[in-house]
């Protein structure tokens, strides 16, 4: 009979370790980098972009960068009507130098680009 307990103990613990990995918080999964092909003409920035929400509308862009609340936006922004700052981020990897246009297709109230590139030139 002590055998039987043991196994039975053994299969619930068994049982039960895929349950709690499925249920302990994930962080949520940073969007990787748009690459900018030198042939490619139009280029989508859904599920490239992340969100920061500025509730207090006080961040600079230096403040906003380190900011470790980013999360991913899976589609387009879909901010409504907010008092608050929206802050939107676009990592971008260019593999060669060449000349792009940053299209909004979209109607905001303000927009503030911030460029922030590894050797210090915009």
């Amino acid at each position: 009979m002590r055998n039987y307990r043991a196994l039975i103990v053994a299969l619930a613990l068994l049982l039960a370790l895929p349950w709690t990995h499925a249920q302990a918080p994930q962080a949520p999964r940073m969007p990787a980098p748009l690459l900018l092909a030198p042939d490619a003409h139009r280029l989508p920035a859904a599920g490239h972009l992340e969100r920061l929400d500025d509730a207090a509308g006080t961040l600079g862009a230096a403040q906003a960068a380190q900011a470790q609340s980013w999360q991913p936006l899976p589609g387009h922004l879909s901010a409504g009507y907010t008092q608050a700052t929206v802050w939107l981020r676009l990592r971008l990897h260019a593999p060669q130098p060449g000349q792009w246009m940053l299209l909004l297709e979209r109607v905001m109230n303000l927009i503030a680009p911030a460029v922030d590139s590894p050797n210090g030139k915009a």
